[in-house]
C-alpha cells in the first residue's frame, strides 16, 4: 500500500553483523512504527496469515523502512484465526537498541571526564571490544560520530544493566541515543537536542495541539538522601545529599556499599591520565602515594561544605554545563601498595574522590524521587508544522494548553500508523521537572566526621611524606604539604610544629622521653625519627605518649641493629591543648646516645568540631 512510511523490508542479520534483504513486505493491513528519543522503540505489523507468510516472518529476523533509521528485531509472532474476517499474522518487534538491555556492565568502571566519551566506552567494553569474553561481542556493531555533548561525569559503576544506565543518563542530562543500520551492521550514537522553542509553538488555541495532560505530583517525593558507602558500623563512610526542614523534609537511605575504594593502578591512570607524568613515589618501608590536580563535580551544599572543611586548597568554579566543580591540587589521589606500580598494583581511592561518588549516588536516587511536574501533549500533524521538515525527534518546542500553562517541551516519541484508514502520525512532547540540588542555609549542612578516621595505610603515607630518602625527619614544610584526604586535610601547607630537645641519652629498662611537643586543638599526624650514634645489640623501641588522659592510641614500635634508627607515625586527635612526647626504650645493656638527627614533628591535618 502506497503511504508516507516508505517501503518496508524483511531482513536477516548475517554472521558478520551485516543485514541482507529477504523480501519486500506488501499487502499488509496495518503497520505501527513507534520511535523514541530516550529509549528503544517498537513496531507492530499485521498481514493476512498464509503458509508462506508464517514461514517467512520468524523471530530473530528484522523489519526496516527505507525512510526511517530505526530497525526492529522480530520478538513475537502471533496467529489469530477467524472464519468471518480471515486469519491474521501479528508481528511484534523491538528497536535494535534493545541489545543495550541485553548486557550488564560486567566489570567495575570508573567514569570520569566527558559524559559522551564515558558512555561510548561502556558500549565498547560491553558490546564491541569485550576482551577475554568474545561471546559478549555484538558482531557488526560500531560507534557512530560523536555529537558534541559537553557534560562531565565522575562516578563508579558496576553490574548495572547497560541499557537502563544509558537511559538514566539520557533522562538526567537531556540527550537521546539511537542504534541505526549501516552497510556493515549497526551503529550506536548519542543524540543532542535542538532548541526550536522560539520558532515553533504548539497550542490548543491555534489547533496545532490535539490534547494535553498536566500533572504535578509530590506523592513519592524525597528530598534528603543519607548515603552509606564502604565500611561497617561506625567506620562506614556516610554522606548526605539534599536539604529540607520540618514537615517538608522527606528522607531516604541509599545503600552505596557497592562503591569500593579498592582499585588498580590501571584505574588511576585511566581516571587521571597525567598522573603517570607527575606522580611521586615513596618506597619501602612506607606505602607509596600518588597525587595530582583533581577536579570533581559538586552536587550540593553538603558536599561543598565538607570539601571546604577538609581541603583548604580547594577552589570552586562553574563548568561549561553550568554545574559547579571543585578543583584541588596537591591532595592524595590514591594509596599504592608499591612504589613502582604496574597496571595490576592494588590501590585505594582517597576520600575526596569517594565523597564525590557517594554524592553522585545520592543525587541519582533523589532525581528518581523528586517532585514531578509532567506536561505532555500530542500535536496535530501537518497543519502549520510538518514532521521531519520543521521538527524532528529530540527537538525542543514550546507547548501551551488552554489554561495558558506553557513549557519548553521535548519531542520524545513519534507514533506512526498506516492502516485501512490511511496514514496518521502522533508526535508526543514531554516536559518534566525533577529534583534539583537545593540551596542549603549556612550552618545547616549535614556533615559526617567518619571520613576523617584514617587507615593504617593513610597514616603510613603521611609518615612517609615527613621523612626524606635517608629516613630522617624532614624540616621543609613543602615536602609534607600534600596530605591524605582520609584524614580530613584543612591546611595544605600543614601547620607544622617541631620538637624541643629533652635528653640525648636513652636509659636501660625504662621509657625515656626524648622529644616533646605541645599540640593545640586539632587532628595531627605525629612523625618521629629516632637515631643512635653507636651500634646496639639489644631490642629497642619507640612510641608516642601523652600526659593527657583525653588522648588514647596504640604504641608504634620498631627495632633495628647497628648505628641506625627507627621511624614511626601516629595520629592524634587533640580536643584541647595536649602535650605529646616521643619516647625510647632500651631493653638491656648500656645507655645509648641519641643523634642530633632524631626528630619529632606534628602536622595539622584536620579540625576537631
Amino acid at each position: 500500500m502506497a503511504n508516507k512510511m516508505g517501503n518496508l523490508w524483511l531482513m536477516e542479520q548475517t554472521s558478520t553483523g551485516a543485514f541482507e534483504r529477504i523480501d519486500l513486505v506488501q499487502d499488509y493491513t496495518s503497520l505501527i512504527w513507534d520511535r523514541y528519543f530516550q529509549q528503544a522503540g517498537s513496531c507492530e505489523l499485521c498481514l493476512p496469515a498464509t503458509a508462506a507468510a508464517v514461514a517467512k516472518f520468524t523471530t530473530g529476523r528484522f523489519l526496516a523502512r527505507t525512510n526511517d533509521s530505526m530497525i526492529c528485531k522480530i520478538d513475537k509472532v502471533e496467529i489469530q484465526t477467524n472464519r468471518e474476517k480471515g486469519d491474521t499474522l501479528i508481528i511484534s518487534g523491538s528497536d535494535a537498541a534493545k541489545v543495550l538491555d541485553q548486557r550488564i556492565i560486567w566489570e567495575r568502571e570508573i567514569l570520569k571526564g566527558n559524559l559522551e566519551t564515558q558512555i561510548r566506552k561502556l558500549v565498547t567494553d560491553n558490546l564491541i571490544d569485550t576482551g577475554l569474553r568474545p561471546a559478549r561481542e555484538a558482531k557488526g556493531l560500531t560507534l557512530g560520530a560523536t555529537s558534541g555533548i559537553t557534560n562531565t561525569i565522575d562516578q563508579q559503576i558496576s553490574y548495572k544493566n547497560l541499557g537502563e544506565t544509558i537511559r538514566t543518563f539520557a533522562l538526567n542530562y537531556g540527550f537521546g541515543y539511537s542504534m541505526t543500520r549501516t552497510d556493515t551492521g549497526l551503529s550506536f550514537q548519542l543524540l543532542r537536542t535542538h532548541d526550536k522553542s522560539g520558532k515553533i509553538i504548539f497550542s490548543e488555541k491555534f489547533k496545532t495541539l490535539a490534547e494535553t495532560s498536566y500533572t504535578r505530583d509530590q506523592s513519592g517525593r524525597a528530598n534528603v538522601a543519607l548515603v552509606g558507602g564502604a565500611g561497617e558500623g561506625a567506620a562506614r563512610a556516610r554522606s548526605v545529599t539534599g536539604y529540607a526542614a520540618g514537615f517538608e523534609r522527606s528522607e531516604i537511605f541509599v545503600n552505596a556499599s557497592g562503591l569500593t575504594k579498592a582499585c588498580k593502578w590501571e584505574d588511576v591512570r585511566t581516571a587521571y591520565p597525567m598522573i603517570t607524568d607527575i606522580r611521586r613515589e615513596l618506597t619501602t618501608p612506607w606505602k607509596a602515594v600518588a597525587w595530582t590536580r583533581q577536579t570533581i563535580q559538586v552536587f550540593d551544599g553538603n558536599q561543598k561544605a565538607w570539601i571546604k572543611q577538609h581541603y583548604a586548597s580547594a577552589n570552586f568554579f562553574i563548568g561549561t554545563d553550568q554545574k559547579e566543580y571543585c578543583s584541588v591540587y596537591g591532595e592524595v589521589c590514591t594509596i599504592m601498595s608499591s612504589g613502582s606500580p604496574n597496571d595490576d598494583t592494588d590501590c585505594e581511592w582517597s576520600d575526596l574522590i569517594y565523597s564525590s561518588w557517594m554524592a553522585s549516588k545520592g543525587a541519582e536516587e533523589l532525581t528518581k524521587k523528586g517532585e514531578r511536574l509532567i506536561f505532555t501533549g500530542t500535536a496535530v500533524p501537518d497543519t502549520v508544522y510538518t514532521y521531519r521538515e520543521d521538527y524532528e525527534l529530540g527537538d525542543v518546542v514550546q507547548m501551551r494548553n488552554r489554561f495558558d500553562i506553557l513549557a519548553d517541551a521535548m519531542l520524545v516519541e513519534v507514533l506512526e500508523c498506516n492502516d485501512e484508514k490511511g496514514y496518521t502520525i502522533e508526535p508526543r512532547f514531554t516536559y518534566s521537572l525533577t529534583w534539583e540540588a537545593p540551596e542549603i542555609p549556612e550552618g545547616e549542612e549535614d556533615l559526617f566526621e567518619a571520613e576523617i578516621v584514617p587507615t593504617e595505610a593513610a597514616i603510613s603515607a603521611i609518615g612517609a611524606k615527613a621523612m626524606d630518602a635517608d629516613s630522617k625527619a624532614v624540616t621543609n614544610a613543602e615536602a609534607i604539604s600534600s596530605q591524605d584526604s582520609r584524614i580530613g586535610v584543612v591546611e595544605t601547607n600543614g601547620t607544622t610544629i617541631d620538637d624541643s630537645s629533652r635528653t640525648s641519652t636513652v636509659q636501660t629498662g625504662t621509657w625515656t622521653v626524648i622529644r616533646t611537643i605541645t599540640l593545640p586543638k586539632g587532628v595531627w599526624v605525629l612523625t618521629g625519627h629516632l637515631e643512635y650514634t653507636e651500634a646496639f645489640t639489644q631490642m629497642a623501641a619507640m612510641r608516642f605518649n601523652s600526659n593527657s588522659s583525653a588522648v588514647s592510641y596504640a604504641a608504634a614500635r620498631g627495632t633495628g641493629i647497628g648505628g641506625g634508627g627507627f621511624n614511626s607515625s601516629q595520629i592524634i586527635e587533640a580536643s584541647s591543648s595536649t602535650e605529646v612526647t616521643l619516647e625510647a626504650y632500651q631493653a638491656s645493656g648500656a645507655s645509648k646516645t641519641i643523634s642530633g638527627n632524631s626528630k619529632m614533628r606534628a602536622v595539622k591535618v584536620g579540625s576537631v568540631l
